[in-house]
């Protein structure tokens, strides 16, 4: 898959403005795409939590844990129905750059009508993935 079609995956599984209307990924490829694209915008709001003060990072640890976690469970089964083993890391790592990217945008823009859709983004992409976590 290349990587203009990943990116494309990952906004297909996160419309804006729909957080708790996302459908639940169904196939076991759809579940590992998701749970790895959750686990690096988790990661990305840790690091971040680490950088700026005030901010504790204990949530989006845990929430990153939880998802790589899930990724595991499901990877098997993703394998078998045809998934290159490579590519949830590979999902997870831009996911992980891109929800970065936008956490940088939101903080640091001088320009509010930079900062303020970016800081809106990230927060719809970890509610998205907050939404997969049954019970939460």
């Amino acid at each position: 898959m290349s990587r203009s079609a990943t990116i494309a995956l990952l906004f297909a599984l996160t419309p804006l403005g729909q957080a708790e209307a996302a459908p639940l990924p169904v196939t076991p490829v759809e579940r590992a795409l998701a749970f790895s694209a959750c686990a690096g915008r988790f990661s990305a709001a840790a690091e971040f939590a680490y950088l700026i003060p005030g901010i504790a990072p204990d949530l989006a640890e845990d929430r990153r844990d939880l998802f790589a976690e899930m990724v595991e469970a499901v990877l098997p089964h993703a394998t078998r129905a045809g998934l290159p083993e490579t590519l949830p890391m590979s999902v997870r790592v831009e996911a992980k750059a891109a929800h970065a990217a936008l956490l940088h945008r939101a903080t640091f823009a001088t320009d509010d009508l930079a900062a303020t859709p970016a800081r809106a983004a990230a927060d719809h992409h970890l509610a998205v993935c907050e939404a997969l976590i049954l019970g939460a």
